[in-house]
């Protein structure tokens, strides 16, 4: 069977629905990406996810250690260098950044 999404009476265009599910596990796989780095550096698993979480997606504080009445004090350093990085990625957008990195994209 075939769907179509609508939104009011406009029919959504597949290629579109797959570009933001594209974009949409994109940003879920950096934030996985994310809190297994930090975790891997010694910080515990709800204050790395939500870490990576608040910075990625610009929400605020997040959960744990990073919480409303915590800071990132106690992140490493090397911590703090990815939290920085997925800070960027989440203010310039993903495929902004990912551009800039791809050979094609460059000018001869």
């Amino acid at each position: 069977a075939i769907f179509h999404v609508k939104v009011g009476d406009k029919t959504i265009d597949p290629n579109d629905l797959s570009n933001v599910a594209a974009l949409t596990f994109l940003f879920m796989g950096f934030s996985a990406l994310g809190g297994v780095l930090l975790s891997a550096m010694g910080v515990d698993l709800t204050t790395a996810l939500s870490a990576t979480v608040a910075s990625l997606f610009n929400i605020g504080p997040g959960l744990g250690n990073v919480g409303a009445m915590g800071n990132y004090a106690e992140i490493p350093a090397m911590g703090k260098g990815i939290l920085i990085i997925f800070m960027l990625l989440g203010r310039l957008e993903i495929y902004g950044v990912m551009l800039l990195f791809l050979p094609m994209t460059w000018r001869k």
